[in-house]
Formats: structure tokens, C-alpha cells, sequence
């Protein structure tokens, strides 16, 4: 290769190497910094004190409980299975995030991706689907409730990728571990330490 040649390379590499640079700070925002970014953030800490305000019915400190009557047992509260073993739960994202939060729901969204036949995929005309909005706390309700389902997850105290991965479970329809029915076999609760009328 001649010298002309190799200079022009040279500067076409240059130039794509500073357009990549670019295209990696959108915002302001360093997206490889968000995307290895870990959240040090004690969960259940930082969902008590953003839900200290919320005037929602919550409890465990971040599930909400319809106010109108509903039984506990469930048949119709999953969310579908389709046909090729994945299930795909509708879902939008209120504009009111930043970009930069934004991107910080999507990697959360797609942990589950990546480790579970769960795909949250973009609503169109789907009746039941998640609402992701930027609300008073952290909190949700427990599986699919039916129509226009709020997560809330307030922008200045629950953009933690933990915390929205917690809330999100929630969603699909998990509470939290210490309410399993097989707990006992894998967690000591110290009953003397627990008052009578919480214990369950």
C-alpha cells in the first residue's frame, strides 16, 4: 500500500474512531459508563424513604393494593405465554424521563432478556401492558391487574437498576422472597424479634 493510501486510511480510521466517540456521549451522557455503571444502593433503604411520601396504599413498602375489593388468588393475573414460550408484557415509558433514565429502564428491561423467556416489548394496541411513569416513589402492583398497569418509579429517588429491576418483578407478579411459600426451608426468621401481630 502506498503512503498516500495509508495516510488516507489513516484519517478515515481517525475520523471513525472520533464519530464512535461521539456517538457513545448522547446528552452528555457516557452510555458505556451507564451501561457497566453498578448501582451501590441499599433497595430496600432507598424504597422506603421515596415511598415516605406516596399517598398510594402500599404495603411491604412498595406494592400497591387496589383500593376496589379483589381476592388474593388469582387466575388471570400472569401474563401470557405465547405460543413460542416467551412472554411478551406490553410496556411504554413515560417522555417524562431523560434519555439518560430512559436508557437505565431499557438495560434493566433487558436483564430479564438475557436471563428469563420474559420480553418486554413496546405497546401498540394491547389492552393490558405496563405504564413505567415517573410517580411519587417506588412501587407497584403484584402481576398483570388489567388495562393500563402503573409502575411508578420517581426519577430522582428509583433510577437504580436494581430498584427498577425490583419493581418490575412486581409487576410480573412476584412478592418478595420473604413471603414465599417454601421460605422456611431456606430462611431463619428469629419469630422473638418480630411483633405477634405482624408475624405471618
Amino acid at each position: 500500500m502506498d503512503l498516500r493510501a495509508s495516510l488516507s486510511l489513516l484519517v478515515l480510521l481517525l475520523g471513525l474512531c472520533k464519530g464512535l466517540a461521539f456517538m457513545m456521549v448522547r446528552d452528555g451522557v457516557d452510555i458505556e459508563k451507564l451501561i457497566d455503571d453498578a448501582d451501590n444502593v441499599d433497595l430496600t433503604t432507598q424504597i422506603l424513604s421515596a415511598n415516605n411520601a406516596s399517598s398510594e396504599l402500599l404495603v411491604e413498602g412498595d406494592i400497591a393494593v387496589p383500593r376496589q375489593r379483589n381476592a388474593l388468588i388469582c387466575s388471570s393475573c400472569k401474563w401470557k405465554k405465547s405460543a413460542n414460550g416467551l412472554v411478551e408484557v406490553p410496556v411504554i415509558v413515560s417522555p417524562d424521563f431523560s434519555v439518560y433514565e430512559r436508557m437505565k429502564i431499557e438495560k434493566a428491561m433487558l436483564t430479564f432478556t438475557k436471563e428469563t423467556c420474559i420480553r418486554f416489548v413496546p405497546r401498540s394496541t394491547e389492552v393490558d401492558y405496563i405504564s413505567i411513569e415517573n410517580g411519587k416513589g417506588c412501587w407497584s402492583y403484584i402481576g398483570r391487574a388489567g388495562g393500563r398497569q402503573l409502575v411508578s418509579l420517581n426519577r430522582d429517588e428509583c433510577i437504580y437498576n436494581g430498584l427498577i429491576q425490583h419493581e418490575l418483578n412486581h409487576a410480573l407478579g412476584f412478592y418478595h422472597e420473604h413471603n414465599r411459600a417454601d421460605r422456611d426451608q431456606y430462611v431463619k426468621v428469629h419469630w422473638e424479634y418480630v411483633d405477634p401481630d405482624q408475624q405471618f
